[in-house]
């Protein structure tokens, strides 16, 4: 296997984790817990994950031309998704969508 679909693979699975990650923080804000004041944390936890692992597939995406296009084009759709995912959380915590 060439080393350019290996890079896209693993950017794409490293974005893939990452959306993963948001969705389950999104799940924690909008149905926190008892008091709810440890959602907070999902939204640092969001920034921390996301920002490098959507970065790091953007890259991987836009400077790998040697790989497949049908993952090129995958792992430029995940990144841009896994980059959105932090600034959703951001709103949804900020208390203007989910009222407890």
């Amino acid at each position: 296997m060439k080393l350019s679909i290996v890079a896209q693979i693993m950017a794409l699975l490293f974005a893939g984790v990452a959306v993963l990650w948001g969705l389950f923080a999104i799940y924690g804000i909008a149905f926190p817990e008892l008091s709810g004041e440890w959602a907070v944390m999902a939204v640092i936890a969001v920034y921390v994950i996301n920002i490098p692992a959507a970065l790091i597939g953007l890259l991987v995406g836009f400077t790998v031309r040697r790989g497949s296009a049908g993952l090129r084009r995958a792992c430029v759709i995940v990144s841009l998704v896994a980059l959105f995912l932090p600034f959703l959380v951001s709103v949804l915590s900020s208390g203007h969508v989910f009222r407890h």
